[in-house]
């Protein structure tokens, strides 16, 4: 009971402390381009969807099931959260990020150790114990296993083979390797005399392009050289959208603590930002905050980052407030040693170590000595 009312008390410090530091941070609010709409979870999706539309209309492609396309995209965009949620059960999300959860299911057991299939299938399940679920059902293997309508989306985009200057004419035009490069140019002299073919082999596309353009030279509409850098960085936006969006729907179905922090493992495993999970995971009443700030400092965050107070909160009023992370850890009148908890706990655990195998060698040092006067005794009687 003591110990439930300290917790208590230390609960309602920490509230304090933190609401009497908003008012400073209101004017941060517009640094943070995730903060246009209280709603934008579902706004964000919803505006990639529109773009998706878009780049499907510019490119011609699919007209014919464009509805169905889209579903398609989101459908994906579902999957895929279902897919970590599944990689990553609450309690497991407790274990790499504590959020306060008491549960002590263990995921490898579930599905290796206690799985009835195995047992029956394995004579001997010894190697069982060695699997590791989240590692076994990895984003390899599950992009792997998506159709090829969906794997897709994974793939590096690609520059085509060839562009031409005007698809009307067919003439002057470029071999391109895969990322870009002129591996041959033919007939741009046509396109003016002071373009030399053998100068533009080894230059980006890009270099080309502005090349062209310092020399004043008016391209044509129906030109492929602009249109294949606007679609390779298409390409490469729609894959990073897609998988903001999937960090979207992580948080909206996580909720306010479980949600941010499984979209912060979901952005380091993929290399996308992680400024968007932390900007989410702003709970007062979460207990274990500065151990989840401290994981998303140490990788690469930034303490200017603005986020928003308590999300999910059914209270509208909550939406419109927000901190930054410099200011929430100045306020937050917990320990040091909640928020370094687990790097205190490895370094107290290796000096402990370190004095225990000390006071061994002690221990040891002092037997050699008690023996050899024993031994020493017995020699001087005799």
């Amino acid at each position: 009971m003591k110990e439930k009312l300290l917790k208590i008390k230390e609960k309602l410090l920490y509230k304090k402390s933190i609401e009497n530091c908003e008012t400073d941070d209101m004017k941060n609010y517009s640094k943070t381009k995730q903060m246009d709409n209280p709603d934008n979870l579902d706004q964000n999706i919803h505006s990639f969807l529109n773009w998706y539309r878009q780049f499907l209309l510019d490119n011609d492609i699919f007209l014919s099931d464009l509805d169905d396309t889209i579903k398609n995209m989101e459908n994906l965009i579902d999957k895929m959260a279902i897919w970590y949620e599944l990689r990553y059960p609450d309690y497991e999300i407790g274990k790499l990020l504590p959020y306060g959860n008491t549960e002590r299911q263990d995921i490898n057991k579930t599905m290796f150790e206690n799985n009835s299939y195995i047992k029956d299938l394995l004579y001997d399940d010894e190697d069982v114990k060695c699997l590791e679920w989240a590692d076994f059902y990895n984003k390899e293997a599950f992009i792997k296993s998506l159709p090829n309508r969906e794997k897709r989306y994974f793939s590096n985009p690609k520059y085509p083979s060839i562009v031409y200057w005007n698809v009307n004419q067919i003439s002057a035009h470029l071999h391109l390797s895969a990322d870009g490069f002129v591996e041959y140019s033919e007939f741009m002299s046509f396109v003016d005399p002071n373009i030399l073919d053998q100068e533009l082999t080894g230059k980006h596309i890009t270099e080309v392009v502005e090349l062209l353009k310092e020399m004043k030279i008016e391209f044509p509409i129906e030109n492929e050289f602009e249109k294949a850098i606007k679609n390779y960085h298409d390409k490469i936006y729609l894959k990073e959208e897609l998988l903001h969006c999937v960090m979207y729907k992580i948080i909206q179905r996580g909720q306010n603590r479980i949600g941010p922090r499984r979209a912060f493992l979901f952005a380091k495993e993929f290399d996308i930002n992680i400024d968007i999970p932390m900007i989410y995971g702003i709970d007062y009443s979460d207990l274990n905050l500065k151990i989840f700030i401290n994981e998303y400092i140490k990788a690469g965050g930034t303490k200017d980052l603005a986020c928003y107070v308590n999300y999910f909160c059914s209270d509208s009023d909550n939406l419109e407030k927000i901190i930054t992370i410099e200011t929430l850890l100045k306020s937050i009148n917990y320990s040091n040693d909640s928020f370094y908890k687990p790097e205190v706990d490895y370094l107290h655990k290796r000096l402990v170590d370190i004095l225990n195998s000390q006071i061994d060698q002690d221990e040891k040092v002092k037997q050699l000595r008690i023996q050899r006067k024993l031994e020493k005794s017995k020699q001087n009687k005799l």
